[in-house]
Parts: C-alpha cells; structure tokens; sequence
C-alpha cells in the first residue's frame, strides 16, 4: 500500500494538538518553547517519513531507481545493467598507386563527428580497383559510434600510397548506449512476472531484450511455420521498440545472433521487424444539431492538384463543384504522404477559390507532403475527435502472427493483447463522442481477424489511415 506522508506544517499541528490537549494552560502559540519543541520533532519525523519512502521505493523494481534497481537486476537477472560497447565493423580503403602498401594494425580514422575508429588488422590485400576492406573498431562507445554504409572516414597519417579517405563498408556489430533505467526495469519486471524455463517464450522475449537495449518487448511464436513443412521447433519472434523506434536490421542481426547461442538445440529461430501490412478505416459521420462540418462542397470532390503541392500549400480543383461557407479559420483534412501518417486535420490560414481551382494554405504545415489526387475533406469540430477515438481502438491490439489464426502468439489474447478488429469496437468510438448522432463504417466491411498493421508503440497497432467524411 502506497506509505501516508505528512507535511513538516502538518506534523507540527498534530503535535501541538496533543499537547494542547494534555496541558490546557500550556502556550502553543509560536512565541513559545512548546512550539519550537514540536518545530523540531516535526522536521526530523519528516525525515524519518522520507527514509521510510525510500526504503518502500526501494522493495519494488517497478518504483526502485539508482543503485537499489540495479540491486534487483543482481538478484533477477543473469546479466546485470547492460553497458555501452564500441562499434564493430569493415572499413573500405583505396591504394593511390599500384605498388604495394601495407596499412598498419591500429591505423586511425576520423568520422566528421570526430569519433575516432581504428583497424584491428592489418591492410595489405588489395583487388583490381585499388581497394582493401579491413576489420575495424571504434575507440569510444555508444550508439554514436554507428555509422550507415558508405560513411566517409579520413584517414590519419595514412601510410604513403594510400588515400586519405575511407568509406564504412559494413557493420558487424552495432555499438550500444548504456542501458536506461526504464529498459533495465523492463527486463526485471520480465523476469519477476514469467517463470522462466528452458525455451520458453518468456525467455526469448528476455533475450531480445538482453541482446539490445532499444528492444522493450517483442512477440513469440513458439509454433510458426517457417514455410518448409515444419511446425514443431520453430520460432517466430517480433522485437519492439519504445515510442515508435521500429527495430533496424542491425538490431535485429544482432538479436538473432544472441538468441542462436542460447536456443534449446534443435529449434529453428527466425528474427524479423514489426508488421508494417497496413489496416484502412474509413467511416462517415453524422453530426447532431451544432456539430457540422465547417464548410461544404456540392457537385464534385475537391482533389489536391499534385502540382505546386507544398508542406503547408494545397492547389486544388474542384472540378466544377461548388464550395459553400469555406473562410479563414475553418477546418480541412487530407492525406500526408508519410507510411503511417493518415489524415490530418489543419486550419485554414488563407485561401483564394476561383475558376475551377484555387489555392489553400494551412498552419501549422502538414507533418509531410500532402499526397497527390487525394480527396480534400470538409473538417470540423468532430473529426479530431472521431479520428483519435478510432486510432484508440487499435491500442489495445496486438500484432498478429500471419493470416493464420491458428498460429500462437505470447503474449496471447487472453493476456489482453487480442488480434482481432471488431467493427463494433469501431462504431462504439465514433458512437461515444459528443456531437455524433451516428457512424457508418465502410472499411473494413467486417471483423478483421489476425488484423496486420503497422508498430507504433509496444503491443499497439493503428491504421495506415483513418477516413473521416460527413454522412
């Protein structure tokens, strides 16, 4: 139970309360020795009070931080607070001459940055183009470290005959930062709440996060078919990052690496990236009486007119229709062209309509480009509303395994993580806001079972986009 605390102030009045009570005639006031008497006691009970929340902080890995977390992970886990490793890797150099050079072990090279990398071989093998690929590391640690392919490196006292210039070409082993409270929690908290075993899906989640510190929880499939025939000891494994952070090939490289030296023998271990198949929604609403849309247009969709299309700037045509009450301030909708970004909702800053076409400029700007011939909508006091309420429906899901059902996930549906896309779940959102008289849903057209959609944060889903229109 969460500990009762009192104020120094707090303190001081009980205590003077009692006294007050067991010598009538005694002075409380602040003039006198009783109250500086109860003054002091007060301070150092409110001390005891913080030692006392300390000590109960200190019982839970979910509330523990500093040195009593890392107490928990010495007594939870076998590998203790992960910490930061250097970068691991193969850097291309170029010969300027035909002749024979040798590039020595230790050699250093510079990154624009001014991280500094060094060779852990030395260079002397060079092909028909005048190029050596060498095995090299960082000297410091952190993610920092981690550089794309093709990075240019200089080289530093380069032995003559060879170029000042180096290029990364490949990583073998991606440098971490030491690991966060949170992610070091996340792992305890694992351990304490699964019993682990030998195999088990429990543990491959605990490896996943053991191999790497941007993975905060991932999904098992202990009996996923790896397509040739086999469906006894193979392993499908999705590892998730925090906030978004989808897992980058390297990391997931680097995970299948750590789990294949701790797989039970026999099993088939596959390591892939979350789901990015995407969910469609849309659905037209029905306001009540005060809750329309905030402008109309009749005869036609207004489309974005692909050309002259900017972050904050529609050209648009109308193709004839007719735009009834748009003004300065009003709402519209389109679609940006990001994989996940949908919708989006913007204020109108100006506009100018005329002809068949007419150009709109929004604030704030759109996260990305508007794409082409997408249909402007009619924004208003519902939409935001809607649309949120919709994408909440995709939070409680979890990535599915396939189109199979049959195959199993961990955490399962019955850990509340389910799979399936209810369209009543759909209509309930829309349905619960204020202002909606009612919803219609057009996509999907039934339940969605196994439902494919891309990350967004650990066991949550949302749609590619959420469509809303006015019924």
């Amino acid at each position: 139970m969460a500990l009762t605390r009192y104020t120094v102030e707090q303190l001081r009045t009980l205590i003077l309360a009692r006294k007050g009570v067991e010598e009538p005639e005694l002075d409380t006031s602040d003039a006198g020795d009783c109250w500086l008497d109860a003054n002091a006691v007060s301070h150092l009970a409110a001390l005891l009070q913080e030692d006392a929340q300390d000590v109960y902080n200190a019982l839970f890995p979910h509330l523990a931080i500093g040195g009593d977390l890392d107490e928990h992970a010495r007594v939870w886990l076998d590998s203790q607070r992960l910490v930061a490793t250097v970068w691991i890797g193969r850097v291309e150099l170029t010969r300027t001459t035909s002749a024979a050079v040798t590039v020595p072990n230790g050699t250093q090279m510079l990154s624009s940055d001014g991280l500094i990398y060094e060779t852990t071989a030395t260079a002397s093998s060079w092909d028909s183009s005048n190029r050596c690929v060498v095995t090299a590391q960082s000297i410091s640690t952190g993610a920092a470290c981690n550089k794309a392919d093709a990075t240019a490196l200089t080289v530093q006292s380069p032995p003559v005959g060879c170029s000042a210039v180096a290029t990364v070409n490949a990583t073998t082993t991606a440098a971490i930062d030491d690991e966060t409270p949170a992610h070091l929690r996340s792992r305890i908290l694992l351990a304490t709440q699964y019993r682990p075993g030998a195999g088990s899906p429990a543990d491959y989640v605990s490896w996943a996060l053991e191999a790497c510190p941007r993975v905060f929880s991932a999904y098992v499939y202990p009996r996923w078919n790896d397509g040739a025939g086999q469906t006894k000891g193979t392993v499908w494994l999705r590892p998730l990052g925090e906030d978004n952070a989808h897992i980058v090939t390297a990391d997931i490289n680097t995970i299948a690496a750590y789990i294949e030296t701790r797989r039970p023998v026999g099993a088939t271990v596959t390591v892939l990236a979350p789901d990015r198949t995407t969910q469609t929604v849309a659905l037209a609403v029905t306001p009540q009486t005060g809750y329309g849309p905030d402008w109309t247009i009749t005869g036609a969709s207004m489309t974005i007119n692909a050309v002259g299309t900017t972050g904050d700037s529609l050209a648009v045509d109308y193709a004839g229709g007719t735009i009834a009450g748009l003004a300065v301030g009003d709402r519209i909708v389109c679609a940006v062209g990001t994989v996940e970004g949908g919708y989006e909702q913007r204020i109108i800053r100006s506009a100018v309509m005329g002809g068949a076409a007419g150009t709109i400029t929004v604030s704030p700007p759109f996260s990305a480009i508007p794409t082409g011939a997408s249909v402007v909508r009619a924004g208003g006091p519902l939409w935001q509303p809607v649309f949120d309420a919709v994408l909440a429906v995709f939070y409680g899901l979890g990535t599915s395994s396939s189109n199979d059902a049959d195959k199993p996930r961990f955490p399962t549906e019955a850990d509340g993580c389910p799979s399936t896309l209810y369209l009543s779940d759909i209509y309930h959102a829309g349905e619960s806001i204020e202002g909606v008289l009612a919803v219609n849903v057009s996509d999907p057209v039934a339940d969605v079972t196994n439902v494919r959609a891309p990350m967004a944060l650990p066991a949550v889903l949302i749609p590619s986009s959420v469509a809303v229109s006015w019924a």
